[in-house]
């Protein structure tokens, strides 16, 4: 199940920073063209933006991980607990 977690989290680490590289490009082209931004302005702006929607993406992530870190580990044996676990004294 961890595999499964960590190769969730890395592809969706890889398409978070392809989005983040597209928001940049598209961001910088809109604020320039349409909104008449001068190259400096229209990249603090946008690259602003677009690390904040960046990073609010990959919350989920963050607490997937952070969860599967704290998961206890499991075992494939049913072994029976100690004595002093089922009787209450140790």
């Amino acid at each position: 199940s961890m595999d499964g977690a960590s190769k969730f989290v890395r592809g969706d680490a890889v398409a978070g920073l392809l989005i983040l590289f597209i928001n940049v490009i598209g961001g910088l082209a809109i604020g320039m063209a349409q909104h008449g931004l001068p190259f400096a302005e229209a990249g603090r702006i946008y690259v602003l933006l677009t690390i904040g929607d960046g990073l609010v993406a990959q919350i989920p992530s963050l607490l997937l991980s952070t969860a599967a870190a704290f998961r206890p580990p499991t075992s494939k044996s049913r072994a029976m607990p100690p004595m002093s676990v089922i009787s209450g004294t140790a």
